[in-house]
């Protein structure tokens, strides 16, 4: 299910972003890399990504922005799942466009299945 499919992991934190980036492709996945929403963006105007997986604070452009810019796309547009230490109630509305929020620390296992999920309910 996940093999060819391109992931697309923004997090500000290195080792998170390549630990997320070894489980994914070990799942099968294409997996690219940002390390803030802007240099996210650059990235999805450049490649056909299937699923991104957000930190949602982040400095230089948080998870938020990568949301509303994906919202604005055409199909088939990537799907979103947040990652996130804390969320506030000012971010609660924004999120909800997601396809699915993980509180960190991550649940690998979970991961996986959300991604999978996600990837599968995507609009070809």
């Amino acid at each position: 299910m996940l093999k060819s499919k391109v992931v697309l992991v923004v997090d500000d934190e290195p080792d998170l972003r390549d630990l997320l980036s070894e489980e994914l492709q070990l799942a099968g996945c294409r997996v690219l890399t940002a390390e803030c929403g802007n240099e996210a963006l650059k990235v999805i105007a450049e490649n056909k990504i299937d699923l991104v997986i957000t930190d949602l604070k982040m400095s230089n452009g948080d998870g938020t922005i990568i949301l509303a810019s994906v919202e604005k796309m055409k199909d088939p547009k990537p799907k979103i799942v947040i990652l996130t230490g804390y969320m506030g109630d000012d971010d609660a509305e924004i999120v909800s466009k997601a396809h699915a929020v993980l509180q960190k620390p991550i649940k690998w296992q979970n991961l996986i299945e959300i991604v999978s999920h996600a990837i599968a309910n995507r609009k070809a």
